[in-house]
């Protein structure tokens, strides 16, 4: 080796981030750079070309890592403390010659401050996978695929197919049980960041006065009874992935602007920290409100409303798109026939009742109904009997109070059925809401329809209405 890269080699080693000491075969010291000099507060005249022994009998250093290296051929790993008292961590490891014996030793120490810092930095990376593990196994089984019939959602999902591989933020509207969740989850996996996180978060599920640190993370000793280990933010487990904001609107007003500045600048700052951690994060937002309307209220910033309303999305509800029902329910009732090891099925009278029914709570009563008849049901063929609905929350389409134009509407909508099968409906929901209304006294709701009681005791075991 030349003289300059002697020089050269000299002073990387000496920059090095921990205390280096070198004992050749003798176990003289032959090199010490300045950061073990100034760790073990010695001066260089006092060990150079002095053997280890000789320096460990004067007290400089109170063990010798180097020593024992010398003499086991094995890397030797303990703590030494020199006259300031502090244990320094030290790795001594031993090298060879071309006969096997040791040519000399290198001892490389990390100070107490550089050591704890590994062990911070390593410790927050634990406690960031757990925190993600724990975020995905609350997920569930919400990953739930797209299922639709019905042409007006097949204009929606090209829609989404299209917005869904750029970075833009996404917000969802639509009422409860319609499935944001599950579109936001299309969205996500039809885009650049499939293969990253997608996180979610129910801002209505979190206090109020938690969901800033559940967002932002926060330091050890932020506040009274946080972790001391601090805990990283949804915005930095998401990074290069997908976050959802779920029921956005009920985000605390004091809580905005801030989400503002992270959508604006993409940096988050943990609480207890004057540190901004740089993110790179999609966010996906959903509402079952009328956002514009709460920023007229006073109760949204106008500025987040436009910053997450760049990609607007409506997911209707599953009434005003009806073709949807039954493909959702066989869905369903596939997933519980396996989760419950059935092989159950339904009747097409109980197709016609489910298509009929208004669904108030949307794509997640549709699931959950479809489960309570599984479970409830002791036949294998699920019949309109089994469907336990609930009858104040909802009502078929015929049983409701609408106007000829609805009427006219309603037979649009149906007009892959025949005259006949309308009819019959018809006629069996009619007999039904009369005889209720008599109390089913055959006599009276016969001279109410006006049929003999005869004619009206053949139509109800016809249509199964006997009681």
């Amino acid at each position: 080796m030349d003289w300059d890269m002697q020089i050269k080699m000299d002073r990387i080693v000496d920059d090095f981030i921990g205390s280096v000491l070198i004992i050749d075969r003798s176990g003289r010291i032959i090199y010490a750079n300045s950061k073990m000099l100034k760790v073990f507060n010695i001066h260089a005249e006092e060990i150079i070309d002095r053997t280890m022994e000789e320096v460990v009998a004067e007290g400089i250093f109170k063990v010798s890592p180097s020593m024992e290296a010398l003499k086991t051929k094995e890397v030797a790993i303990k703590y030494v403390e020199g006259r300031s008292k502090i244990p320094v961590f030290t790795v001594s490891k031993p090298y060879f010659n071309e006969e096997g014996d040791v040519d000399f030793v290198v001892s490389f120490s990390l100070d107490e401050f550089f050591f704890n810092e590994i062990l911070s930095k390593a410790n927050e990376d634990k406690n960031r996978a757990f925190q993600l593990l724990n975020c995905l196994a609350d997920m569930g089984d919400k990953d739930n695929p797209i299922v639709i019939a019905d042409g007006s959602m097949h204009k929606l999902l090209a829609f989404i197919g299209r917005i869904a591989p750029t970075d833009s933020a996404v917000l969802i509207s639509g009422e409860s049980g319609t499935g944001k969740e599950v579109f936001s989850r299309y969205i996500h996996k039809a885009s650049s960041r499939a293969n990253r996180v997608f996180l979610p978060i129910n801002c209505a599920a979190i206090p109020a006065g938690l969901i800033e640190s559940e967002l932002f993370g926060y330091e050890a000793g932020a506040f009274t009874g946080a972790s001391k280990e601090g805990k990283t933010g949804l915005f930095e487990l998401a990074d290069r992935g997908t976050l959802f904001l779920d029921e956005i609107s009920e985000l605390p007003l004091s809580l905005q602007p801030k989400l503002l500045r992270v959508l604006e600048t993409g940096e988050v700052k943990r609480l207890g920290s004057e540190r901004y951690i740089k993110t790179d994060v999609r966010i996906i937002a959903a509402t079952n409100k009328d956002l514009k309307q709460l920023v007229l209220q006073g109760n949204f910033r106008n500025d987040l409303y436009y910053r997450l309303n760049v990609i607007p999305i409506t997911i209707p509800p599953i009434r005003d798109r009806r073709k949807d029902i039954v493909p959702l329910a066989s869905l369903f009732l596939n997933q519980y026939n396996t989760r419950y090891g059935c092989s159950k099925r339904f009747d097409d009278d109980l197709l016609r009742a489910m298509e009929d029914y208004t669904w108030p709570g949307n794509v997640r009563e549709i699931k959950n109904v479809v489960e309570r008849m599984v479970i409830a049901s002791s036949s294998v063929c699920l019949t309109r009997e089994d469907l336990m609905l609930d009858a104040e929350a909802g009502q078929s389409r015929m049983e409701e109070k609408v106007s000829p134009q609805a009427a006219l509407q309603y037979l649009a909508e149906e007009e892959d059925r025949s005259m006949a099968e309308l009819t019959r409906e018809f006629e069996k929901r009619h007999i039904r809401k009369v005889l209720e209304s008599c109390d089913y006294n055959v006599a009276a709701a016969a001279k109410k329809l006006k049929v003999h009681p005869s004619g009206l005791y053949k139509k109800l075991k016809s249509y199964g209405l006997m009681k």
